[in-house]
């Protein structure tokens, strides 16, 4: 029998009544017995069944040695790194669409293929010397504007 055949809140609610009966919660053996289920059954029945016991945010998670409370809304959550590096990921690809095709191209073989000066000249038709300023030049430039992006937005 899979778990979703099972009455989820029929196994919750037994377990509820007997502990508040006898003043303790019944074993999943116990509970399997009465509903004749399989142990394995009531423990995934009764795991459902929590998914309907919310519990409030403002509720005190727990309380300090100080006698202070914590309440379980301060206790979720962290600040995630990963929104400010997606938020630069998209200045950097925004200010990148904006360079000529030839700059690109220049930024990506000299970065992402590792070619060298003389490879990249070679495939763009200039001098080796020209290639030399071609990422200098545009790295300055996307530099300055990420800055003015990333400025406009905070």
């Amino acid at each position: 029998m899979e778990v979703r055949d099972v009455d989820r809140s029929h196994a919750g609610q037994r377990s509820r009544k007997t502990t508040e009966r006898s003043g303790r919660a019944p074993a999943a053996a116990e509970l399997a017995q009465r509903l004749r289920l399989e142990e394995h059954e009531v423990l995934d029945a009764l795991e459902a069944y929590t998914a309907f016991d919310a519990t409030s945010l403002d509720a005190p998670a727990f309380r300090g040695e100080d006698g202070s409370e914590q309440l379980r809304g301060e206790t979720v959550g962290t600040v995630d790194a990963g929104y400010e590096r997606t938020e630069d990921r998209l200045a950097i690809r925004s200010a990148v669409l904006r360079l000529p095709p030839q700059e690109r191209r220049v930024l990506h073989m000299r970065f992402a293929e590792e070619c060298t000066q003389s490879e990249i000249a070679e495939q763009i038709g200039v001098s080796q010397m020209q290639v030399s300023r071609i990422p200098r030049r545009t790295l300055s430039q996307l530099e300055r504007t990420i800055q003015r992006s990333l400025a406009a937005t905070t």
